[in-house]
């Protein structure tokens, strides 16, 4: 019997055959050097402005990381699934000794492992730079305390930023499972994400779920209030019950489809 084990080296290595662990380092890279370069820019042009430092990092960063994650986190599950329908894996599959369940958690751990590391990835080094510059600027004695409120306050943020984006890589691995139509599975989610930026700040939308990553920059103060608790807690719901539909649903699903198909050819 294949175990868990064995489907997340499988995973691992097949990794490797696209962009994706290039970009999970490449985008942490590219939005902290667009960050302290926009950061730097302004403390140039006016250096005795008396703005928190973290504050200001906080507002350059979460303005445009929420957006990029999204879109990463659907490219994610598309290079994945569609390497794995394009060698036929899911019929190959199916002549191994493997849970199919197995098989799909492997799946749900491998892309949240990418996308966990890349948000880590970002937050390590922004809080790097963060005490560089405090250094420099001899704003503080020494490097930043971790222990202080704000950096924990930072840190919720980019908790938060993982947990809304599991939640889009999670409907979109149930959408890949009922559909493999390009436009279902990428043009639509990609055009969601967009419509999202643009209208997260109405209250209208507040609860849609390609929403709640495009929240955190308004539901965060690093001075030391969070709010919106209840989108987290509707976010881990709603996460709990797309892997549990994923899992476990989804195999009766699939396997009523593939009876109906079998007797419509008969």
């Amino acid at each position: 019997m294949i175990t868990i084990k064995d489907l997340l080296k499988a995973e691992f290595i097949k990794g490797k055959l696209g962009y994706v662990y290039v970009l999970s380092i490449l985008i942490p890279i590219l939005i902290s050097f667009f960050t302290f370069w926009s950061f730097s820019a302004l403390y140039n042009y006016n250096p005795d402005n008396g703005i928190n430092l973290w504050v200001l990092i906080f507002g350059l960063s979460f303005r445009l990381i929420p957006f990029i994650y999204s879109l990463f986190s659907i490219y994610i599950v598309q290079d994945n699934l569609n390497r794995d329908y394009k060698n036929n894996l899911y019929d190959i599959m199916s002549t191994f000794p493997v849970k199919k369940s197995h098989f799909h958690l492997s799946k749900i751990i491998f892309i949240s492992s990418i996308l966990f590391f890349s948000i880590l990835l970002t937050f390590l080094i922004t809080i790097t730079g963060i005490n560089i510059f405090e250094f420099k600027m001899s704003e503080i004695n020494g490097f930043y305390e971790y222990g202080d409120s704000i950096f924990f306050i930072y840190l919720y943020s980019y908790f938060r930023l993982f947990l809304y984006a599991l939640v889009i890589v999670l409907i979109q691995l149930n959408i890949n499972r009922f559909s493999r139509n390009p436009v279902t599975n990428l043009v639509i989610p990609i055009g969601l994400s967009f419509i999202s930026f643009v209208f997260s700040s109405m209250k209208e939308f507040t609860f849609f779920p390609y929403v709640y990553i495009h929240t955190i920059y308004n539901s965060i103060d690093v001075n030391g209030e969070i709010t919106n608790f209840h989108i987290d807690i509707l976010a881990l719901i709603i996460s709990t019950f797309l892997i549990f539909l994923y899992i476990k649903w989804i195999k009766n699903i699939k396997d009523k489809s593939l009876q109906r198909m079998y007797e419509s050819i008969n």
